[in-house]
């Protein structure tokens, strides 16, 4: 999506309706375990290259309730129906702010609401991620859900759109923005990996090859560039051999001087 200069405000929201989960599988000892069949996640990737997610919201307590579900002697409240106060809600917090890197706890696999705001976005092209924790696959039982993102601005079809194992086709390739005069270091996830055949490859903003990789040669490597831009090709040879794909783990920049980093040092001496 292009977010235009001067906005005080991006919000990203993805909501889904998850699929029937196991009755009775849940009770009060774990009841602020996931309780998702579909846990999705939601982040944003500004122009720059920093990291944004979601809210997180913890359960509501449930100190009323004791193992069998009765009310707790010394409460006069009735049960079945809970009355829930205002003062009950936790309030929702970010437990990553905008960063370089993308950590498992920075999301929500609790709910399957997502929102992830920006304040003062910076102007350009913003990617939005939404990545598969757990996806039960086919359509069985109804497993299968619709989502739905929506957004403070217009989201467009992205040429990056990898899937985890990616799928046959021919060529995906993914940008992302570094910045200028800046030194980054891009770090892959571990789980990169492309089946036989396949390959990934690496280039500049000039064009220039910076590597090939097959395998899981890319897994948890940080590759060292000075470029505005990464850009990722995934060839696939659309056979039956298809591996997770790529992800980025984390990117790192460091500015870095146009000017030489040594001069020659040159003495003199009064005579």
């Amino acid at each position: 999506m292009a977010v235009p200069v001067g906005k005080e405000n991006l919000r990203v929201t993805l909501a889904w309706d998850d699929c029937a989960g196991i009755d009775g599988l849940y009770t009060a000892t774990n009841f602020s375990a996931s309780k998702l069949c579909n846990d999705l996640d939601l982040y944003l990737i500004s122009p720059s290259g920093k990291f944004y997610f979601p809210w997180r919201i913890d359960p509501l307590p449930i100190e009323k309730i004791d193992l069998s579900g009765n009310a707790v002697p010394w409460s006069s409240d009735t049960f079945g129906i809970e009355r829930i106060k205002e003062s009950d809600m936790p309030k929702a917090k970010r437990y990553c702010r905008k960063n370089d890197a993308v950590r498992d706890e920075c999301f929500d696999h609790l709910n399957n609401v997502e929102v992830v705001d920006v304040d003062n976005p910076e102007q350009g092209t913003w990617q939005v991620v939404v990545r598969g924790t757990a996806v039960r696959e086919g359509k069985v039982n109804g497993d299968a859900q619709l989502v739905s993102i929506v957004s403070d601005f217009t989201l467009t079809e992205s040429s990056c759109q990898i899937m985890h194992p990616y799928k046959a086709q021919n060529h995906l390739e993914c940008e992302y923005a570094l910045g200028d005069n800046l030194e980054a270091f891009v770090t892959f996830d571990e789980k990169t990996f492309v089946g036989g055949g396949d390959t990934i490859t690496l280039s500049d903003d000039s064009g220039k090859i910076l590597g090939k990789y097959a395998g899981n040669a890319l897994a948890g490597k940080r590759i060292r560039m000075k470029s505005s831009k990464l850009k990722v090709e995934l060839e696939i040879d659309n056979d039956s051999s298809q591996g997770y794909g790529f992800e980025i783990r984390r990117i790192e920049k460091v500015p870095f001087s146009i000017a030489p980093l040594f001069l020659p040092a040159i003495k003199s001496r009064r005579r």
